[in-house]
Parts: C-alpha cells; structure tokens; sequence
C-alpha cells in the first residue's frame, strides 16, 4: 500500500469525494500535506466539503500567489528603476552592500535582491524619495511599507498556502494593525506606481473567478476613489 492510500481514509472522513481515482492522482501531483492544509482551511466555514471544494479553495490560493507575484516582480523593477533613472553608482557606498559588479548602476541593480533594494532607499534622504516616487510619505512609514512586501514576496515565492500563513508582516488596515493576507495588500497597493493600483485592484478581486469560495475567505480590495 502506497502512503496516498495509507492517507486515504483521512479524505474520506472528512469531505465527500465523488472521483476517488481523480483525488488520488490530485494527491499525488500537489501533495498529500498541502490538500490537507486545504481541506482544514475549508472546514470552519463549510458544513459539507466536497473534492471539488477542495480543488477550488487550492486554486483560489495558488491564483492568488500568481497575481501577486506577477505585481511584486513589476514593483521589483519599478524600484530598481527609479534608482538607476535618477542616480549613477557614484551616489552609493555599494561596497557596504557587496554590490560592486557592473559597470552601471542599473546593471548592478539588475543583479541586487529586494532586500539591499530597500537598503539602497534608506540611504536616501526624505526629499529624494519624494521626489522619484509617485507618492509623498515619510520615508520611515515608506521602509516600513516596502519592507513588508518584502516579506509577503517571500511568502509569495516560496509557494505557502497565503490563506493560512501566519507569517505576514504586521500593516494597517482601517486604523488597525493586523498581520493578515489583507492587511499586506492594502500595504502592497500603497507603495504600488499610480499606474498598476486599478488594475492590480481589479486582478486580486477576480481571483475567484469560476470558483466556489466561502465569502469569508475571499479577499477583495476596495478603495475610495
């Protein structure tokens, strides 16, 4: 007996599984762990949950990490771009950084990660990050911001189950700090070019597309216009 049989019996006390041999092969090409993890994402909110369930809450999940990684790689490049449109390698101590290979500053930055990014911009002053950015925030809250999408990055890359993951970043929501999925968002969409917001807003409000999600585990973002 294969160990998908040997955990088999633990799907079926728990949903209801119409295609047994479909199940087994999801099992086995997503993994025995991670459909658990999504089977117990969707028992506090569903009183009958079906494999199709599960298979919808996995591919909301796995939807929602790509939207999110396909913004977060654009908002890399907008950050490497606004330094190497207004600055020369000259204007940095790189070797601080062990960022000294290029003959260019963009070429330098095209090789740095998103953490000595953020190191780069907290060598600025206030005004020079007011200046080349499309917002005017004080460069701590600025930091601070970035620095959380830094860690929702990771999240985001290394494949965790977002509607789970406990370890997001602390960010403000309506006033209130909170360390969840949609509180790192709205920090997300702060720091984002004006040019993305609307259609980074409108990508993660249709994540759930042809999808039968629980209400209370969708995300969806609203901003006054």
């Amino acid at each position: 007996m294969n160990n998908i049989d040997k955990n088999f019996k633990w799907f079926e006390e728990r949903i209801y599984i119409q295609d047994e041999e479909n199940f087994k092969t999801y099992l086995k090409l997503k993994g025995i762990e991670r459909i658990k993890k999504a089977c117990k994402i969707l028992e506090p909110h569903m009183k009958v949950i079906t494999d199709k369930d599960v298979g919808d809450i996995y591919k909301y999940d796995l939807r929602l990490r790509r939207n999110i990684y396909y913004y977060i790689t654009m908002f890399e490049v907008y950050l490497r771009a606004q330094l190497s449109n207004n600055f020369s390698k000259d204007d940095f101590d790189l070797n601080r950084y062990d960022m000294n290979s290029g003959d260019t500053l963009f070429e330098i930055l095209e090789e740095s990660t998103f953490g000595k990014l953020i190191g780069l911009y907290d060598d600025l002053t206030e005004e020079q990050i007011d200046t080349i950015m499309d917002y005017d925030m004080d460069k701590s809250l600025f930091i601070r911001r970035v620095t959380a999408v830094k860690d929702l990055r990771n999240a985001v890359f290394h494949h965790n189950f977002l509607l789970d993951f406990e370890g997001y970043a602390n960010c403000e929501i309506n006033g209130l700090q909170t360390c969840t999925l949609l509180s790192n968002l709205v920090n997300f969409y702060r720091v984002l070019p004006n040019e993305l917001k609307p259609k980074f807003v409108k990508r993660i409000n249709r994540t759930d597309d042809r999808l039968k999600i629980p209400q209370e585990l969708k995300i969806e973002l609203y901003f006054n216009k």
